[in-house]
């Protein structure tokens, strides 16, 4: 977890340092990245949640999840369980 972390803030740093010297596309680039390092904790805790009942804040971080990394089918898949309880 720590190595995600840094990877994070590296991914950060260099995004501003991109955004200062213009490279705005590069920068995107960068921050997106750094969401999608995000996602995976974010879809694991929102599964726990979902495994607890709790699935109103599951609902919440996986659907961030799924925002930063729509690609993921199982991101979408705990979106989709954790929806579909808390209807019940």
């Amino acid at each position: 977890m720590r190595g995600e972390a840094v990877g994070i803030e590296r991914l950060v740093e260099q995004a501003k340092l991109d955004e200062k010297q213009g490279n705005k596309n590069r920068a995107i680039e960068r921050y997106e990245s750094a969401l999608r390092l995000i996602a995976e904790p974010l879809n694991n805790l929102a599964w726990l949640y979902h495994d607890a009942g709790r699935d109103k804040e599951a609902v919440a971080l996986a659907t961030l999840a799924t925002q930063f990394a729509p690609n993921s089918t199982e991101f979408a898949d705990t979106l989709r369980k954790a929806r579909a309880r808390e209807r019940r």
